[in-house]
């Protein structure tokens, strides 16, 4: 005999806005704490990468220099390849 599944309680909203315009229109949205994280880092992702193409199609952007005190001395002085005959 096959036993009946008990559906799952829906998921109460942590958070609800309400926003009124005039006196017809109305807007409420609600949402949960998992899905504010996702539109967060969707928001986040958006910035970041917009800073990202505007720095360089500027070209005004940092231009970074490697000191080679810094470096370790593999990389300071690379080995050099003898030319390809």
């Amino acid at each position: 005999m096959a036993m009946a599944k008990t559906p799952k309680p829906k998921r109460m909203p942590d958070a609800a806005v309400e926003v009124r315009l005039g006196r017809g229109v109305s807007v409420e949205a609600r949402i949960t704490s998992a899905g504010l994280l996702a539109v967060g880092a969707l928001v986040s992702g958006i910035l970041l990468s917009t800073a990202v193409i505007v720095s360089a199609a500027s070209g005004r952007g940092k231009r970074f220099t490697v000191r080679s005190a810094s470096l370790p001395p593999l990389l300071r002085d690379p080995p050099r390849l003898p030319p390809a005959d």
